[in-house]
């Protein structure tokens, strides 16, 4: 991925503290103490999107370039 956008994308706060994991893409997750589901943008600036949530990894659109979050393992 291109360095600018890691770098941009390094600044979001990405407090995962929870994740339902549902069937047909209903998933949602809990970023920052707000809920999200997919197709939600999780920043002000509407830059980057929550393309898919699965059951370690979060995958984010940000400026149009893909990016795998991978969750820590508590």
């Amino acid at each position: 991925a291109d360095a600018e956008v890691m770098i941009d994308f390094g600044k979001l706060d990405l407090r995962v503290s929870g994740l339902i994991l549902l069937p047909g893409g209903r998933s949602s997750v809990i970023i920052g103490g707000r809920t999200y589901r997919i197709g939600d943008y999780v920043d002000g600036g509407q830059r980057c999107r929550l393309d898919g949530i699965e059951k370690d990894t979060l995958i984010f659109n940000f400026n149009g370039v893909r990016i795998e979050y991978a969750l820590e393992k508590k």
